[in-house]
């Protein structure tokens, strides 16, 4: 029994860092070109099996006053929600063993989540968190996570096509970024999440 369960921790950890690493620091496996790695396949393989449900879930409404962005389990359209969905589609529009590889729908999917963003970014840069914090800069911050992280692996191409993507990706994180440097917190775990957050737009726009 103590070996299944120290076999369990282990392989665990392994799986746990392996997806952190292809969620948050996706940048490490486009460096690293050791593609015929099986783990490394099988998240690309993971990754892209979520797509087509997360497209269904992203309002298609056009006169909703939340089109473009993604509903939560309690059915409200968020930009937490929106962020992870950015991060998903670019991880997959990104690298050439995903069968979404440079797929126009995920762009264009892409542009009009970013779109939603800046339309629930108040002026002072912090979005809400609908069901409990209004103007939450840790909430903020936990939607620059995927963000920065979307935009690090985007910054790898210099495609015409992704200009607009990438401007406006950095207008909300700028912006965002600018309101976690002077807003509050909720509770004492909230200053490392905007740590966290700064330091992650700082490495995409030092200051």
């Amino acid at each position: 029994m103590e070996t299944n369960r120290r076999q369990f921790i282990i392989n665990s950890s392994i799986l746990a860092f392996a997806f952190y690493s292809a969620s948050a620091n996706f940048l490490s496996c486009l460096k690293n070109k050791n593609f015929e790695d099986d783990l490394y396949i099988q998240l690309v393989k993971s990754n892209c099996d979520d797509i087509p449900e997360l497209l269904k879930k992203q309002e298609q409404n056009t006169s909703h006053r939340r089109y473009d962005g993604l509903k939560n389990n309690l059915e409200i359209h968020n930009a937490g929600e929106t962020a992870h969905f950015i991060k998903v589609l670019t991880c997959a529009y990104s690298v050439p063993e995903s069968r979404f590889y440079k797929s126009t729908k995920l762009l264009e999917s892409m542009e009009i989540a970013t779109q939603y963003l800046l339309n629930v970014q108040h002026n002072d840069g912090t979005i809400d968190l609908y069901s409990t914090n209004f103007h939450s800069p840790p909430d903020t911050a936990f939607v620059l996570e995927p963000l920065c992280a979307a935009l690090s692996v985007l910054n790898q191409y210099d495609s015409p096509s992704l200009s607009k993507l990438k401007t406006d990706l950095k207008t909300f994180i700028l912006k965002a970024a600018d309101a976690l440097t002077v807003g509050g917190i909720h509770t004492p775990n909230h200053r490392w999440v905007v740590c966290m957050a700064l330091a992650r737009v700082h490495s995409l726009f030092p200051n």
